[in-house]
């Protein structure tokens, strides 16, 4: 297995400019490992990195859909205020 068929396996849909991105940015590939931290081998380092860096993904983006619906429901208040304002005048 190539160091690229291990990032594919944490992110498949990935192109390969990202999938270079994510091992030479996120991983400590070519040779920066934590061993024994990390893991025991590079393979075992690689693998803990790119599952943080999934999951920092993961919690980014859910972090974003809860922003996005709390803004959501203060645009429908502020709508909801703004009409009721309407039918005053």
């Amino acid at each position: 297995m190539s160091w690229t068929d291990l990032v594919r396996e944490y992110f498949p849909d990935a192109t390969d400019e990202q999938v270079d991105y994510i091992l030479w940015e996120k991983t400590g590939f070519p040779g920066f490992w934590n061993i024994p931290q990390d893991g025991d081998t590079p393979e075992a380092c690689c693998r803990k990195q790119l599952q943080q860096f999934k999951d920092e993904i993961i919690t980014a983006d859910r972090k974003k859909r809860e922003e996005r619906k709390e803004e959501e429901a203060r645009n429908e208040q502020l709508d909801n205020l703004a009409k009721g304002l309407e039918s005053l005048f």
